[in-house]
Parts: C-alpha cells; sequence; structure tokens
C-alpha cells in the first residue's frame, strides 16, 4: 500500500479551499493542511509529521527562505517548494542556497507542481 504525502501549506493570501483540494488531488489523496504564517506552521511543524512544505515565498513578517533556514538550522530537513506570484531572481538565487528545495513562480500548471514533488519528494504525483 502506497503512503500518502502530508502537505503543510503556508499560505500568505487567504487562497479558496478548492486550490488546496487540487493539491490533494495531486498527491493522490494526502492530507493537506494549510495556516497563513510563520507562527502557525511551526505549531504545526512541532505537533506533527509532513513530507513536504509549500510555502510563499512573500510571507507576512519575514521571507519564506528566510523562514526555511532559521528551521533548517534547527535540524528541520522536510522538502519544500517556494511559491511565488512573479519570477523573482533573489528568491531564486535564495532558494539554490537551501538543501531539498525548489522555487516555482505563478501561473504554473497542475503538472508543473506535479512534476516538483515527484523530484523533490521521489513519490508519484498525478497530473
Amino acid at each position: 500500500m502506497e503512503t500518502k504525502l502530508s502537505i503543510l501549506v503556508v499560505d500568505r493570501f487567504n487562497r479558496p479551499a478548492e486550490t488546496w483540494k487540487r493539491v490533494s488531488e495531486l498527491v493522490d489523496g494526502g492530507a493537506v493542511k494549510v495556516v497563513s504564517g510563520p507562527e502557525d506552521a511551526e505549531s504545526e511543524l512541532s505537533s506533527g509529521h509532513y513530507d513536504l512544505i509549500l510555502c510563499s515565498y512573500r510571507l507576512p513578517s519575514e521571507t519564506g527562505t528566510e523562514f526555511i533556514a532559521r528551521l533548517r538550522a534547527r535540524g528541520l530537513e522536510t522538502p519544500v517548494i517556494f511559491l511565488s506570484i512573479s519570477m523573482d531572481s533573489k528568491g531564486v538565487v535564495e532558494t539554490a542556497g537551501i538543501r531539498m528545495a525548489d522555487f516555482l513562480a505563478a501561473p504554473f500548471s497542475s503538472e508543473e507542481l506535479s512534476q516538483r514533488i515527484r523530484l523533490l519528494c521521489g513519490t508519484p504525483a498525478h497530473p
């Protein structure tokens, strides 16, 4: 039996639930938990296991890369995909310096997100 991925989404926007339902479908019905900022994400990560983090590049109090770098310094090795509404060369460069991380600028297709999930998590994801 194949294990379903558990995904933590750190999303500074109030996107419709339908958006995140689609992410769950991409990972074969895995669990998707959405939080709005670093504090809530840290709380979730301390109380549960996640296989992947989808993180807004721009968060309310810091960049997503600053947030994840802080967590990496404390030993968190969960793969992360940073999501941005625009291609930001600074974000891409910062992402390159973080282990097990990728950067995806909107608009992106479900297939592109699915491929990135497969690459980072080594598990099937479906378009």
